[in-house]
């Protein structure tokens, strides 16, 4: 006797999966090569160090090479983490929103008003980075998970389909029963 399993199409459930995990692997890639850049970038502090005749111009130096870092900081979050194929379609949001919301407020208005790349501004990004790339990895175990349970389904009704003895003998006692 075979018994008749009503079909159900899991294939829409397993790209929305697919997707998803796709997507957030993208970004926590992205995020830890914005983490190597910033690692990468030359710090300063400034030095305010004048000459015997009071000049200037080593301090503007200095400055003119931290706000430049601050520049490739930004520039290194755009080509990164917003360089992403989805985040346009995802996000949508300007690199400092968009920082303000993955790493915090403060940083993002650190890199955009301060004006110089310090070490420690430096190692705040770094670490607050490290959290995004945590996150992600944290959104990627349940993800997983439900793509296991969704093979075990495919496998369980590929099964019933075939007209297991094993579950055929189930389904008539469970009819049985009603």
């Amino acid at each position: 006797m075979r018994i008749e399993t009503p079909t159900i199409d899991l294939d829409p459930q397993q790209r929305i999966l697919e997707r998803e995990h796709r997507q957030i692997t993208a970004e926590r890639r992205a995020f830890e090569r914005f983490s190597s850049r910033i690692v990468d970038l030359e710090v300063r502090p400034v030095h305010h160090v004048a000459g015997s005749s009071g000049s200037v111009g080593t301090v503007r130096r200095v400055t003119e090479t931290t706000q430049a870092g601050l520049r490739e900081v930004q520039q290194a979050y755009t080509e990164t983490v917003m360089s992403v194929s989805h985040y346009d379609d995802v996000y949508a949001e300007s690199w400092d929103e968009h920082m303000a919301e993955e790493l915090s407020e403060e940083l993002a208005v650190a890199i955009r008003t301060a004006t110089q790349f310090d070490p420690r501004l430096q190692q705040s990004i770094v670490d607050a980075t490290a959290q995004a790339v945590t996150r992600r990895t944290n959104l990627l175990e349940p993800i997983n998970a439900e793509q296991a349970a969704l093979e075990d389904v495919r496998r369980l009704i590929t099964e019933m389909q075939g007209g297991s003895p094993r579950l055929q003998s189930w389904v008539t006692d469970l009819r049985s029963m009603c």
